[in-house]
């Protein structure tokens, strides 16, 4: 089981084991070269390993970097004028070994493992500095030197935090366009075997993915800049997709197919679909929010993510790649 992180840094299974006849119906479109590339074993266990530090550390540093800030001031750092003293989340080091590992491991990747090198050396600071962070905030050490070490360590820490997301993004940016060329190499290899269900599972994807392009990292009121005609061309795009799999999930002949008469994956697939609706009634909220220049998100946003804004349509998203994911 191979999978990708998308622009929104959740994981998408794709199956990647392919018997002689699969292959030989995919030659013609793509090269022996790529076909080793994609298929073999090895090249299958790195990538996942690159995957699952994406899903888990990566996503740990975000939950590290919001715990800490949360009561830190950014700018003054730490002091004893803060509503409370919340300390910091440490990070796992068995990811870091993972990462190291699968860096050295056969095959190179070319796009991606010097960027990941750069990741993990900035990483592993990121690492030692949260360890030194937590150390002197869980002895509350702060009671007896005002806050004078804590300081120093918030500017290792704000150094730490934006030398890794530099690193990682720039990483990213090359993981992302390794990706695309999987999914069509993967989307290709589904329609030509004539498993038109998880073609079309992965293609929605694929638009949602596209309506992400747009609006970016975006948010409040700098939404207006976004392209509304684009966007409502890439939701248009998304719901062909999506009508295709309503009509498909009624062919019982189509889905015992591709998925077994007792399949566990099969019963995911109207889940699935139910988030596909949500998806397509948050896009068209966040268009209507956009329009009518309507940011007030209330109170409980994000804790609660507000409906028709970028933040719920990813939360969505992030449940149409569970689901994919468990039909894989």
């Amino acid at each position: 089981m191979k999978k990708l992180i998308l622009s929104c840094l959740v994981l998408l299974s794709i199956v990647t084991s392919c018997n002689e006849e699969k292959k030989a119906a995919t030659t013609e479109r793509v090269s022996a070269e790529t076909l080793n590339k994609f298929e073999t074993k090895e090249f299958i266990d790195k990538y996942n390993i690159y995957i699952g530090f994406g899903n888990r550390f990566d996503k740990n540093v975000g939950n590290s970097y919001e715990r800490y800030f949360k009561w830190a001031d950014y700018e003054k750092g730490p002091s004893a004028n803060s509503k409370r003293i919340g300390g910091v989340t440490t990070l796992s080091n068995s990811e870091l070994e993972k990462l190291e590992k699968a860096i050295a491991q056969y095959p190179e990747i070319e796009e991606v493992d010097d960027l990941m090198k750069a990741v993990l050396k900035d990483a592993t600071y990121l690492q030692t500095t949260l360890d030194k962070a937590d150390s002197y905030y869980q002895k509350q050490d702060y009671k007896d030197d005002d806050f004078a070490l804590g300081k120093d360590l918030h500017k290792d820490l704000v150094k730490a935090f934006e030398n890794y997301y530099k690193s990682y993004d720039l990483m990213y940016v090359n993981f992302k366009g390794l990706q695309n060329s999987l999914k069509e190499f993967e989307a290709h290899k589904y329609k030509e075997n004539g498993e038109l269900i998880r073609y079309n599972l992965m293609m929605e994807l694929n638009k949602a993915d596209q309506v992400f392009d747009v609006i970016g990292n975006l948010d409040g009121e700098n939404l207006k800049s976004i392209d509304i005609k684009e966007l409502k061309a890439k939701l248009a795009d998304f719901r062909t997709v999506h009508n295709a799999l309503e009509s498909q999930n009624k062919d019982e002949t189509q889905k015992t197919k591709e998925f077994g008469k007792t399949s566990i994956a099969k019963s995911f697939l109207p889940t699935f679909i139910r988030e596909g609706n949500s998806f397509i009634r948050e896009t068209r909220q966040l268009i209507e929010r956009i329009e009518k220049n309507d940011f007030d998100y209330g109170i409980t946003h994000p804790s609660i993510a507000a409906s028709g804004s970028p933040l719920k349509l990813r939360k969505v998203y992030g449940n149409l790649v569970t689901y994919y994911n468990r039909m894989n």
